[in-house]
């Protein structure tokens, strides 16, 4: 695909940060939107990810946004219309010293106000639920049961045309080497290409993060 001059936003960096928010622009009714990688889709660091989901946090507000994360994998066929493999069996968070047991009960609470399901495990009982972990003390032993979200049915086809209709646009194999500012705002993206005019500018990739980090 060819590359225009213009664009309303643009996305740097194909892999899960990129594309989730070319996804979620397009979703949300951005119009013109490009996404840039200098290699193929999820080249990066993204497919060397364990694929782990887990969400508690000690900050309330990245909580909610790890509850949002879960609850889009576990909807994302019916919102995007590809099937993935996702199942959730829970977690265990251990720390073996008192200094950090705070922690564990700061997320034990900030969880409970959240409705969810967490409780502190004995070392007989984590044994009973992983049994190749042999523990035989530990200052604190938080699990974290599996959440079972409710699945949102029917939207995915209306938010699927939606994406399109905003003309989002995935363009590969194509390096970003700049970005031309003027009086704090970006006004275009320089690829190897050619440059791009646009009104805003996302950070997804490496390399030009730390240079123009805001």
């Amino acid at each position: 695909m060819s590359l225009t001059g213009r664009a309303n936003v643009v996305v740097i960096g194909g892999g899960i940060f990129g594309t989730s928010a070319a996804f979620h622009l397009a979703r949300g009714g951005q119009k013109d939107v490009i996404l840039l990688d200098q290699g193929p889709i999820a080249g990066g660091t993204t497919p060397f990810a364990a694929g782990q989901t887990g969400y508690l946090n000690i900050k309330k507000d990245a909580l909610s946004f790890s509850r949002y994360c879960i609850e889009f994998f576990e909807n994302f066929e019916n919102e995007t219309g590809y099937p993935i493999d996702f199942k959730q069996n829970g977690s265990i968070r251990i720390t073996v010293s008192d200094r950090n047991r705070p922690d564990l009960d700061a997320m034990a609470a900030i969880a409970a106000e959240f409705g969810d399901p967490v409780e502190f495990l004995t070392p007989d009982r984590l044994r009973k639920l992983v049994p190749g972990l042999q523990l035989s003390e530990a200052a604190g032993i938080l699990h974290v049961s599996a959440r079972r979200l409710h699945r949102a049915q029917g939207p995915g086809r209306r938010l699927r045309g939606r994406c399109a209709r905003s003309r989002s646009r995935d363009i590969y194999h194509t390096p970003v080497i700049g970005l031309d500012l003027a009086n704090g705002r970006v006004r275009s993206v320089q690829t190897a290409n050619r440059s791009i005019e646009c009104n805003w500018v996302v950070l997804a990739g490496r390399g030009l993060d730390a240079q123009y980090r805001a």
